[in-house]
């Protein structure tokens, strides 16, 4: 006798609810990964907005700290931390702090504000300021207000990887420019490092306009280039370059990277 349970795809038989299972899980897992994804996205924009309020009642307080007696000053803070150093972007940098102090001058309600991962001392500003002048002959207004914020134990912490060394001192840089941010919030915010990932904490978190000025970026179409044609270099390990499969899988990488750092920079 035709036995229809045993036998039919939607009966009540085993293969009934076997095939009956092959068609409702991908629909079940299809939910799941909705109900994950709406979960994380609620996640982060609770934490966004906690931090926007959080960095907002941290600017009351640096405008506060900063003895402003007008409410229209901008608070513009630096992200540099060698600013110290005597190279081609520190003389950006001072340059840039010398026009402000030109448009201080003219009448402009500014403040500056340096991050530096250079050790605090009590002649810190003076002697960073006489450096500026001797060796790039920078001479910035006195009547621009000049705050050093140190995040030098901020950076002891942080360790070093020789491995996927871009991501860790990308996510260095994000941990420096938190607690750069925390001691110190501002109104704009400028790299002048070439540290884009910092915007996420300066532009998404705290709420700061930015802008930036890109002297040596993280990664460039040269560094791509000399993974590509498979050159040693000072971004490209010998025994690396030698191997086909290396250098292809550390170009994905800094593809990949490459990509990430464009995005969070535009």
């Amino acid at each position: 006798r035709y036995n229809r349970s045993s036998t039919t795809f939607w009966g009540t038989g085993v293969s009934g609810r076997w095939f009956g299972a092959m068609f409702v899980m991908p629909e079940l897992i299809l939910h799941l990964i909705a109900a994950v994804l709406a979960g994380a996205f609620a996640v982060v924009s609770i934490g966004i907005v906690a931090c926007r309020i959080y960095f907002r009642r941290q600017r009351a307080i640096t405008v506060k700290e900063c003895g402003s007696a007008i409410d229209n000053d901008r608070l513009i803070a630096f992200y540099h931390p060698n600013c110290s150093a005597g190279g081609g972007g520190e003389r950006v940098l001072w340059k840039a702090i010398q026009c402000l102090g030109e448009m201080r001058e003219a009448g402009l309600h500014i403040r500056v504000a340096i991050y530096t991962a250079d050790e605090p001392s009590t002649s810190y500003s003076k002697d960073v300021l006489a450096h500026a002048n001797e060796r790039f002959a920078i001479h910035v207004s006195p009547s621009l207000p000049i705050t050093f914020v140190h995040i030098y134990e901020a950076k002891k912490r942080i360790a070093t990887s020789k491995r996927l060394s871009m991501i860790a001192e990308s996510a260095g840089t994000v941990r420096l420019a938190w607690a750069a941010l925390v001691q110190h919030t501002p109104h704009v915010y400028i790299d002048t490092t070439g540290c884009a990932f910092t915007f996420i904490v300066a532009k998404i978190l705290a709420g700061c306009k930015v802008g930036a000025y890109v002297h040596y970026p993280t990664i460039s179409t040269d560094m791509l280039n000399l993974v590509w044609t498979r050159r040693p270099m000072y971004n490209n390990d010998a025994q690396v370059a030698a191997s086909a499969i290396k250098s292809y899988a550390k170009l994905m990488y800094y593809t990949i990277f490459a990509l990430c750092y464009g995005a969070v920079g535009s």
